[in-house]
């Protein structure tokens, strides 16, 4: 900035002095646009993550709650399989306790007798 020889109240910018100003700001609005787009992209990029991220978590929820209705399921068909081995081993208990019952009192009778027929 110059000072003006004619006056010495004011102060005389020159034009080359406006000029190369305007290029300061204009390389800084460059600068500035050039981080606001690479921010703008950044900004984007994490937006898509947050969202495949969202819906990972949405899917892994899912796949949980199946596996907990499918492990309800199985310890259904676990307890079911006991309690058919419990009735399997009932009935046979019951068929074979009569023949075992009849089988002894024939025992016991013969030994009574002393073996004869």
């Amino acid at each position: 900035m110059g000072i003006s020889p004619h006056d010495g109240n004011g102060v005389t910018i020159t034009l080359r002095e406006i000029y190369d100003s305007l290029n300061g700001v204009s390389s800084s609005l460059d600068r500035l646009e050039q981080r606001i787009i690479r921010l703008e992209e950044k900004t984007s990029v994490a937006s898509e993550a947050d969202e495949r991220s969202r819906s990972a978590l949405k899917k892994a929820e899912e796949a949980f709650q199946k596996a907990s209705e499918a492990l309800v399921l199985i310890q259904e068909k676990e307890a079911e399989k006991k309690e058919f081995k419990k009735m399997w081993f009932s009935a046979i208990l019951t068929a074979i306790t009569p023949w075992l019952l009849g089988f002894l009192f024939a025992l016991i009778y013969l030994v009574q007798k002393g073996g004869e027929w």
